[in-house]
């Protein structure tokens, strides 16, 4: 959540054809971001107001966060697995 607040506080990297966001799979430019995080947004309404998100740390669960903020609130869940 520390990285993640921290991309959102450098406007310049939403410009719309910059690299907004990325991890080891893929990237993202501005508007991606944001028109991802609004789809997520709105399926999201239609939830009950607080949301447990869990995931992978990535760009899907980074736009999952930020939409589930816009529209609810979020139930963090810190999941450490042991390598086998």
């Amino acid at each position: 959540m520390v990285e993640l607040s921290r991309l959102l506080g450098d406007g310049s990297r939403y410009a719309r054809d910059s690299v907004a966001m990325s991890d080891d799979e893929d990237a993202v430019s501005g508007h991606d971001l944001i028109a991802r995080v609004a789809g997520l947004a709105q399926e999201f309404s239609a939830l009950p107001p607080v949301i447990g998100l869990l995931g992978a740390n990535g760009i899907d669960w980074a736009a999952a966060t930020l939409a589930a903020v816009a529209v609810a609130s979020i139930l963090q869940l810190v999941v450490l697995v042991a390598p086998n």
